[in-house]
């Protein structure tokens, strides 16, 4: 039962399937990934750092199923809604399991 009427989670906010990916394109995203980690990395950011970075644009990647050159503002968009949703959900179930015994309904 969804008691606060937000969306629940559908396969329309799921994982999309990776579509085939042109060599030349895959060849451009590393190219523009390791651009991006020299420079970072030259001006003294912790490559750790830099890593979660990347990594970040590769979810967003995976979770579209678009690549470097052919994702958009809206799936952007779609994704961080989606990384919110599962947040909160996540934070409403930890208060559910927080909430006093004699609040909580009894499992009869």
């Amino acid at each position: 039962m969804n008691v606060l009427r937000f969306p629940i989670p559908s396969a329309a906010i799921a994982v999309a399937t990776p579509a085939p990916v042109d060599p030349a394109v895959a060849a451009f995203q590393v190219r523009c990934f390791d651009a991006y980690r020299n420079r970072r990395t030259n001006r003294n950011l912790n490559p750790d750092y830099v890593e979660k970075c990347i990594g970040s644009v590769l979810d967003l990647l995976r979770w579209s199923g678009q690549t470097l050159t052919s994702v958009t503002e809206a799936d952007y968009e779609a994704w961080t809604t989606h990384l919110a949703l599962l947040e909160f959900c996540i934070a409403y179930e930890g208060a559910q399991e927080r909430t006093s015994p004699w609040i909580r309904p009894s499992p009869s």
